[in-house]
């Protein structure tokens, strides 16, 4: 694969993702997704197999945290808010803290 279809395919996963980090912007999100998806589907960077396993086990930590943002819902569509104190509330408190680059050392 060549740089450039890896950057091609890179983008076009950025665009149908459009990850939203707990605590970024869009910038720092799209650019923390792009460089996780670029090192995940990079075969010359996994050098093992369990190097492999690690990168593409970072990007999907990454989309876990993003997919807590629910981009564009319709305000019928959303959940009931959660009650302070509850797990899913600390979580998110846990990675807004974190933020963005933690993700990446889990």
């Amino acid at each position: 694969m060549t740089l450039g279809q890896a950057l091609a395919d890179g983008l076009l996963a950025l665009g149908h993702a459009a990850p939203r980090f707990p605590g970024a912007d869009n910038r720092e999100s799209a650019a923390k997704f792009l460089a996780l998806w670029l090192r995940a589907h990079n075969p010359s960077a996994a050098r093992t197999a369990v190097d492999h396993r690690l990168h593409a086990q970072n990007l999907a930590r990454f989309r876990a945290a993003c997919d807590l943002l629910v981009r564009g819902a319709a305000p019928r569509s959303l959940p009931p808010a959660p009650a302070p104190g509850s797990e899913l509330v600390d979580q998110i408190l846990a990675l807004a803290a974190q933020g963005p680059r933690a993700s990446a050392k889990d």
